[in-house]
């Protein structure tokens, strides 16, 4: 998270706007490469982490007395769509339990289940975006998952007889002529 005004201490309280809900900030730390340095506090244009905290992507905090929370961002609409099941029906609730997560963390990922097509379909901003999540799944959730295009649900069909009176008539060039004796065949205008 990014300190916009004031200081941040650990055990301290914080609101969020956007479900104002009253949080402990239980532990903070200064992120450098693989490496956590424990800090007590942070103040205003730093960046740190803050673990134990159930918050999604772009969520505002604020001590309480100020109610302003910082727009959103905007989140383009997906660009391609795999459809995704576990091969294990008894790892569907890790699998459920990590999309939520995904989805929390990362406003481009969506995910959605096709009713008529019974496939659980995750949308994002390109292929290499989607393969990453669904290694996450394997690696973090131990979930493997078979991975394929979305099926279309195919909705118009014949119903009823129908009549018609139609003669095709095909004509594919002109009439044949004939040009002179002892010449081949050619075709007219």
């Amino acid at each position: 998270m990014r300190v916009y005004q004031g200081t941040i201490k650990r055990g301290g309280w914080l609101y969020n706007m956007r479900n104002d809900k009253k949080v402990k900030v239980p532990r903070l730390v200064r992120m450098h490469s693989n490496e956590l340095e424990e800090i007590d506090s942070i103040s205003a244009g730093d960046v740190c982490a803050m673990f134990g905290v159930d918050c999604s992507s772009m969520d505002s905090f604020t001590d309480g007395t100020v109610k302003y929370a910082l727009t959103s961002m905007f989140v383009p609409a997906p660009v391609i769509s795999l459809a995704v099941k576990p091969k294990q029906s008894a790892m569907f609730a890790n699998f459920s339990k990590a999309l939520q997560r995904f989805c929390k963390e990362d406003p481009t990922l969506q995910v959605a289940f096709n009713e008529k097509t019974k496939e659980t379909v995750i949308s994002g901003m390109g292929e290499l975006h989607l393969e990453i999540y669904v290694e996450r799944l394997k690696r973090e959730y131990n979930v493997d998952c078979s991975v394929g295009n979305p099926n279309v649900n195919y909705r118009e069909t014949i119903r009823k007889k129908a009549n018609f009176n139609y003669l095709h008539k095909k004509q594919s060039g002109g009439q044949a002529v004939r040009r002179a004796p002892g010449t081949r065949w050619k075709r007219g205008r």
